[in-house]
């Protein structure tokens, strides 16, 4: 009986281990209609700019509590020379809270790696650590949002409003693609 199950198991790994393979030489070979960013990960390059319309990481602007706004919302601004200063000023803040925070994952995650090849681990010492960590990100975000707060409050009424009807539009695109939010 026990030769019945080995047979059948040999099968089955068989079976997946030639789909397995299919599989990987499907997705070695990109398709005709793969996107470029498909056909450049696949490739092992940076996949080009896909025309989405703002970038997750670097948005034209951020308004705290709401979100980002699109440059085509922004170029309809017109921000005056004090305002794109305070635009310049925020998204440099913004870009520096993000390296610091990626410096201090990869700091973490190496000390975490160190600690796993010595064979000893400390998880109170990590968990201190994270909380620490999240706790110095959370101030950094603060002074990150009052820069933005310091672009929405330069803004003219106009300004303004415009803000606020992209983002009623937006909102009644979502609320379309996904149904009513009532």
């Amino acid at each position: 009986m026990n030769r019945t199950h080995s047979v059948f198991a040999l099968k089955c790994s068989a079976v997946a281990l030639a789909l397995a393979f299919q599989g990987v030489a499907l997705a070695a070979q990109p398709s005709a209609s793969a996107s470029p960013a498909h056909v450049a990960a696949a490739n092992g390059a940076p996949a080009p700019h896909c025309g989405h319309r703002m970038s997750h990481h670097h948005p034209a602007m951020l308004i705290p509590g709401y979100g980002p706004v699109g440059q085509k919302v922004l170029a309809a601004l017109k921000l005056d020379a004090s305002q794109t200063q305070l635009l310049e000023s925020a998204r440099t803040a913004q870009k520096d809270f993000h390296q610091a925070r990626r410096e201090s994952m990869k700091q973490a995650w190496q000390a975490r790696a160190g600690q796993l090849a010595a064979g000893k681990i400390d998880p109170r010492q990590a968990l201190a650590q994270r909380q620490s960590a999240f706790r110095a990100a959370g101030d950094q975000r603060t002074q990150v949002e009052q820069k933005w707060l310091a672009l929405w409050d330069a803004l003219n009424p106009g300004q303004q409003q415009q803000v606020a009807a992209a983002f009623q539009k937006r909102q009644q695109r979502h609320a379309q693609h996904h149904g009513s939010l009532d």
